[in-house]
């Protein structure tokens, strides 16, 4: 289950940050893995399979947006502080 949120001030921009050349976070947080997911794609998946919630859950997948437009997707792995690390 999605949930968005903008990045936080300082967090980076570079949609190349820890790249692997087999998937990327999309990849990652979506099929485990198993494929290279480009950004446009994000939002047709979670149209398709995703509900939108206010608080996360561990496993769910959070939706990182820059300008309304989906930059990253990490899965939440929960937070003492319920703040979400951008590194993730």
């Amino acid at each position: 289950m999605p949930i968005d949120f903008d990045p936080p001030a300082g967090a980076s921009q570079d949609p190349f940050d820890h790249v692997n050349p087999r998937f990327n976070c999309h990849g990652h947080s979506f099929v485990d893995g198993a494929y290279w997911i480009d950004n446009p794609q994000v939002q047709t998946i979670l149209d398709d399979d995703y509900t939108l919630i206010a608080t996360p859950r561990t496993g769910d997948v959070v939706i990182y947006r820059t300008n309304g437009v989906i930059v990253h997707s990490p899965r939440w792995i929960g937070s003492p502080t319920g703040v979400i690390d951008p590194r993730e």
